[in-house]
């Protein structure tokens, strides 16, 4: 996928001198968390930002209690859409573990360009110019010959840079014992302690996994989350964005079906089939 794309809508693009944008520190602050909100690995959006649950998680805040409860926030990416609810409730919780199992890219740049890269892979490219997806282009004698052109231009600059997507509030919060970065994929056993509260945002969704999956993911998450605890599903639909989420209190083998914000994930027929579910407000 190739599209021109103007680089001086970067934010403080207009602070530095064109020589000079493509810098480290540059990259690291602006270029790569811009990136971000367009890029893809391995068919997973990466797109992230401030306020992007507020509704659900406003939800949380009033009608939960938090009080030294532990918290797994599943797929967060660079951890901005889980700022909000951190910054009101940290305190008071007994831990909360930020997780994704895509948390890192490496990257290199050049006076005019940066390429980034997966798994030794490149699979963006980005200048003043344009923007093209390599990973996505699906003729193979086409993506061989811009992989080597691109390449080619960057022969020259051997140095890899490695950028971790939550990196910014990682450092914010390092000195805080309450809060854990880990690399984790929803399939896998959870090693850590049992939680009170699971946080699925823009994970679970069939763009992504067969139902199959996705069935498979809600019973290993089920394994890990305490009697009364809460699981929290979250979709942001369509160009607008817009936040749906379903939230399901756990009674032993049975969930209870709380409340929906907006039209509720779009994964509910999925989770009734895989749990036995009370209908919503059965249980107070």
């Amino acid at each position: 996928m190739l599209f021109p794309i103007k680089i001086n809508s970067l934010k403080y693009y207009k602070n530095f001198s064109k020589n000079e944008f493509f810098s480290e520190e540059n990259s690291y602050n602006y270029i790569i968390p811009f990136l971000l909100k367009k890029i893809k690995i391995l068919n997973f959006f990466k797109t992230s930002s401030q306020h992007r649950h507020l509704q659900t998680q406003n939800y949380i805040i009033n009608n939960l209690n938090l009080k030294d409860k532990i918290i797994l926030d599943c797929g967060v990416s660079d951890a901005s859409s889980s700022i909000y609810l951190i910054n009101k409730k940290l305190n008071i919780l007994k831990h909360y573990y930020l997780t994704d199992n895509f948390i890192n890219i490496k990257f290199k740049i050049s006076k005019k360009s940066i390429l980034l890269f997966y798994n030794n892979e490149p699979i963006l490219y980005f200048n003043k110019y344009l923007l093209i997806f390599i990973a996505d282009i699906k003729n193979f004698f086409l993506k061989s010959i811009i992989k080597y052109k691109i390449n080619y231009n960057f022969d020259n600059y051997k140095k890899f840079y490695d950028y971790v997507f939550w990196y910014k509030i990682e450092k914010k919060f390092s000195n805080n014992k309450n809060i854990t970065f880990l690399k984790y994929d929803i399939f896998t056993p959870w090693k850590h302690n049992n939680v009170d509260i699971i946080i699925i945002g823009n994970v679970l969704n069939k763009s992504y996994f067969s139902d199959k999956k996705i069935i498979e993911s809600l019973k290993n998450l089920n394994k890990n989350l305490n009697n009364n605890g809460y699981l929290i599903i979250i979709d942001n639909i369509g160009k607008s964005d817009q936040e749906n989420s379903s939230i399901f209190k756990k009674y032993g083998n049975y969930y209870s079906h709380c409340v929906d914000i907006k039209n509720g994930t779009r994964i509910k027929k999925l989770i009734y089939k895989t749990f036995k579910i009370y209908p919503k407000n059965f249980i107070s």
